[in-house]
């Protein structure tokens, strides 16, 4: 081996990337920042409202402090049905998704039919978005707690189906056949050889938010309130009285 090529092959100072690969990072680099310069300006987005972010939440900080007292029993009230419509949501999602779940696990679904479309089920209640499953129940049973519920329900049958389906899966057969030795039922082997659970405290985050979209008395309160001074019938001094639009 020659000295210039021992000296290519074992250079003096280490570096992590050769220059083509260098070469190839920056150039990502800058598509990159292209893409997002190209996205803030496709926006279009308000500039002129940033100058003054830090007064409007201060804002609404100080009309926030002190708290108004006299809708303590409204809040409170909003409250439990907040917790009621995740809890009966929840509780819906189990008798749908549990099914479900049985189909779309491979060691208990009858065919390959069954479990694609059970999959499917899955996937699409997972795809579609809260906000989505919210709009739609609102426009088929109004705005109020029902329309909440089921669309807790919907979009929690994919998540909830999923966490079963694995676990039914990746039963030890074992134990399934210990079970059915003692002469249990089909019905009991499954029950007994699966432990799940449900995640009630995301749903109880979920019904919160579907009170933005008026699925609960609370989602006007919750859009109004941080407008409204604290002794006033709705006189509000964001910006001075200008609307942004």
């Amino acid at each position: 081996m020659s000295p210039a090529e021992h000296a290519l092959k074992y250079p003096e100072v280490w570096r992590r990337f050769s220059p083509r690969q260098t070469l190839i990072r920056y150039a990502w680099y800058v598509g990159a920042v292209f893409v997002v310069a190209w996205s803030l300006h496709n926006l279009d987005l308000p500039w002129q409202y940033f100058a003054d972010a830090h007064e409007q939440a201060l804002d609404l900080l100080v009309r926030m402090v002190p708290p108004d007292w006299d809708i303590l029993e409204e809040v409170v009230a909003i409250m439990l049905e907040t917790i009621n419509i995740a809890t009966l949501g929840t509780a819906i999602t189990v008798v749908i998704a549990f099914p479900i779940a049985f189909l779309a696990a491979r060691n208990t679904t009858f065919n390959t039919t069954t479990w694609a479309i059970a999959r499917f089920i899955l996937g699409a209640s997972r795809s579609i978005n809260t906000v989505v499953w919210g709009l739609l129940f609102v426009a088929i049973f109004g705005p109020g707690p029902v329309a909440g519920i089921w669309a807790i329900a919907f979009r929690s049958i994919g998540f909830l189906g999923k966490l079963v389906a694995e676990a039914i899966e990746e039963i030890n057969e074992g134990t399934v056949e210990a079970i059915e030795a003692t002469g249990a039922s089909r019905l009991q082997v499954l029950w007994i050889g699966i432990d799940s659970t449900w995640r009630w405290r995301h749903r109880l985050g979920t019904a919160a938010s579907h009170r933005a979209r008026r699925a609960g008395r609370g989602g006007r309160r919750l859009r109004t309130r941080p407008h409204l001074r604290r002794g006033s019938a709705g006189a509000s001094r964001s910006r001075g009285g200008r609307r942004r639009h």
